[in-house]
């Protein structure tokens, strides 16, 4: 299953975690990050485009940045890191999933 969120805040991610632990089901954060430029500038293309389902723009984002819990290092054995402000190898992300997964213990 893919859970698509922001979890900004470790208390939202901790309690998917506990929730794999409980399924014994794998778990990954998959760490999407693009600087901050590229960040105000897709918002407000897709505002300006008005044709995304998402609502969310310039205040929203800031909220967001200011609200955002790094991840700590015990969730670090669980995370992918992604910069999406490149381009993106599909095929290279799925492997490294699939390895990680080889590696990764179920949460308790």
């Amino acid at each position: 299953m893919i859970v698509d969120a922001a979890f900004l805040r470790r208390t939202e991610r901790d309690q998917f975690r506990a929730l794999a632990g409980e399924l014994r089901v794998p778990f990954t954060i998959l760490h999407c990050s693009a600087d901050d430029a590229r960040l105000r500038e897709r918002v407000a293309a897709r505002s300006a485009a008005a044709s995304d389902a998402s609502e969310a723009d310039l205040h929203v984002l800031e909220r967001q940045q200011q609200y955002n819990e790094c991840l700590a290092d015990d969730e670090r054995a669980f995370t992918i890191d992604l910069a999406t402000d490149q381009a993106v190898d599909i095929a290279a992300l799925c492997e490294r999933w699939m390895v990680g997964q080889d590696n990764m213990t179920t949460p308790v």
